[in-house]
């Protein structure tokens, strides 16, 4: 039924579609569940249905089952579920989603309404959870004001048009040392799977691999652009107050946004408590 489902999506046909036609033919899930299109979606571009064995959102190797989805079929399910969510308008509220990492435990923060304003935080929660210390937050709209600031600054200045074009260049010379990573860190997901590495090791061996892959892949995304055509969107997007527009120069310019801690009554302005460079810096010239 699966294969016949990621078919049929690969033909054009949707997930409601497909939920309402299964369901009419009787089918559930291995729960007994009735199916749903976030249900059917999540098991047709998971790990193990294209037979491999993921550890913590990783790939380390083949699953001992069988294989239900063929890889090029898997690949190809999980690229279109991604460029569904590439189409999907990102919330307008917060500049600064998908930017901003906390200083204390390096997650995601994200925004939240306060009784007279609103702020950036870091969620709370224990980090086998994914989510965040809850130790870090930082008040958003002076934030907003600095970052929109050091951004338009940046595209002022002159040396950002063979910095951006450099940038650009590299992307090409990264898929033969990122198929060589992946191949690194499916190696030492055997080993650890097989017992000869301990979480704690498994987990310092594949840090800085991960680190350098996520780098690789980011600057492979970065569009072929020239300075004067980022300036000239960056102008338009804030004339038009177009946070979306905005938030992807801010992506395609900036590293990570980093907030610092401080203390929890402590007053300190957000310029001396955000750690924000342009992506070109240490590109050679």
């Amino acid at each position: 039924m699966l294969r016949e489902v990621a078919q049929r999506l690969l033909g054009g046909s949707s997930y409601p579609a497909e939920v309402e036609r299964i369901t009419a033919e009787g089918h559930r899930t291995p729960a007994g569940n009735l199916w749903t299109a976030g249900t059917l979606r999540r098991t047709l571009t998971s790990p193990h249905v294209a037979g491999k064995r993921a550890w913590k959102g990783e790939i380390v190797g083949d699953a001992t089952s069988p294989a239900i989805l063929d890889e090029g079929t898997w690949l190809a399910l999980k690229g279109r579920a991604a460029a569904q969510r590439r189409g999907r308008p990102p919330s307008n509220r917060f500049l600064l989603t998908g930017h901003i990492l906390c200083g204390e435990c390096g997650r995601a923060m994200y925004g939240n309404a306060t009784p007279t304003s609103w702020a950036y935080r870091c969620p709370p929660g224990q980090a086998s959870t994914g989510k965040g210390c809850g130790k870090v937050s930082i008040v958003g709209p002076p934030l907003d004001d600095h970052v929109v600031a050091e951004v338009t600054g940046w595209l002022a200045d002159g040396a950002i048009h063979a910095a951006v074009q450099q940038l650009t260049a590299g992307a090409d010379a990264a898929p033969d040392e990122l198929a060589e990573i992946e191949d690194r860190l499916a190696r030492l997901g055997a080993l650890h799977a097989e017992g000869v590495l301990t979480d704690l090791e498994h987990h310092g061996a594949t840090r800085t691999l991960i680190a350098r892959r996520d780098e690789l892949a980011s600057r492979r995304s970065l569009p072929a652009v020239t300075g004067d055509a980022v300036a000239e969107a960056w102008e338009q997007a804030r004339a038009a107050g177009d946070r979306p527009a905005m938030r992807s120069i801010i992506g395609l310019l900036a590293e990570p946004i980093v907030v610092r801690p401080v203390g929890r009554f402590a007053r300190v302005p957000a310029p001396e408590r955000v750690t924000l460079e342009p992506r070109w810096a240490g590109v050679e010239a």
